[in-house]
């Protein structure tokens, strides 16, 4: 047996110094909405580029508000808000005609006064999300063995399925997979019990009967004679949303279907933490100045 060179010696000391080494901090949320928002400078954008090609959540995090950010772009301005606009044209036409002398107003903005909804549950949620910037979960969900990324496979070829250790809001949700182009069979089970099956299917299937509200499920695809999740790997697992909870949204967007901060707060208590972002990021694309919601947000992104 040969003796350690000086090389071995010091690739051992690279090797225990990673071990021990301290975890690096994640991005913060300003930093990841300056980014997204291009008001980053030169220095940030550097140090974001660099952090989010080792990082999968906080490249994760970059990629879900810029797309919350593009939808909010493609909806349609409501119409107060274009005639809002037209005055605010006006007055600068007009403002060189004006002699009096700018006045400087640092007053706070005022705050966004909080409506009285005609429900005390809903009246005492908005209240206390606002004031501690968390949203009490009504159904918290149970500890899934499962989660999005299952099958035989590892690296980027692994078999992904979606949703998988999460809430759906539909009965009848769409269950997707991406890396395998072949066509499959869909199961769903109820414990051991099958509820629902496809045909051969390609990426995507609809499920064809109403799941329970509230009940717990799983589901699987099969290719030939191979099985995604493969075992030892349980079932990808989902819940469907409760039916308090699905009854609550249903009459929110009935009965108030512009206030986009009660929705994603409804959203937020179900669990719902995709659909809440995208209700809350609304809110702030109209109310940019309120930091009680985007602190709500942030404490949504950090839960991921």
């Amino acid at each position: 047996m040969r003796a350690p060179t000086n090389d071995d010696l010091a690739r051992n000391a690279r090797a225990w110094r990673d071990v021990f080494a301290a975890p690096e901090a994640h991005l913060d949320y300003e930093e990841v909405e300056a980014y997204v928002d291009g008001r980053a400078d030169s220095d940030l954008r550097a140090r974001v580029d660099e952090h989010r090609g080792r990082c999968e959540r906080c490249a994760q995090d970059i990629a879900d508000l810029d797309a919350e950010r593009r939808r909010a772009s493609r909806r349609p301005l409501p119409r107060p808000i274009l005639i809002a606009a037209a005055a605010a044209v006006l007055v600068l036409l007009f403002l060189p005609l004006l002699r009096r002398p700018a006045r400087v107003d640092s007053a706070p903005p005022a705050r966004i006064p909080i409506r009285d909804y005609g429900r005390a549950d809903w009246n005492a949620l908005v209240r206390n999300a606002l004031a501690t910037g968390r949203i009490e979960v009504a159904n918290p969900l149970p500890p899934f063995p499962s989660d999005a990324l299952r099958g035989s496979q590892d690296g980027p070829s692994a078999v992904r399925l979606e949703p998988a250790g999460t809430i759906v809001e539909s009965q009848t949700p769409a269950l997707t997979w991406s890396n395998l182009d072949a066509p499959v069979i869909v199961s769903v089970y109820r414990g051991e019990t099958r509820i629902a099956e496809s045909g051969p299917v390609s990426h995507q299937w609809t499920v064809d009967v109403p799941l329970q509200r509230g009940a717990i499920y799983q589901w699987q695809i099969r290719s030939g004679d191979a099985i995604y999740p493969a075992p030892p790997d349980p079932p990808a697992e989902l819940r469907v949303l409760d039916a308090r909870s699905a009854d609550d949204l249903a009459a929110a967007r009935r009965s108030f279907p512009n206030d986009h901060r009660l929705l994603g707060i409804l959203y937020g208590r179900a669990a719902l933490n995709a659909r809440a972002r995208e209700e809350l990021t609304e809110h702030l694309r109209l109310h940019p100045k309120d930091n009680a919601v985007r602190r709500i947000l942030q404490n949504l992104r950090a839960a991921r």
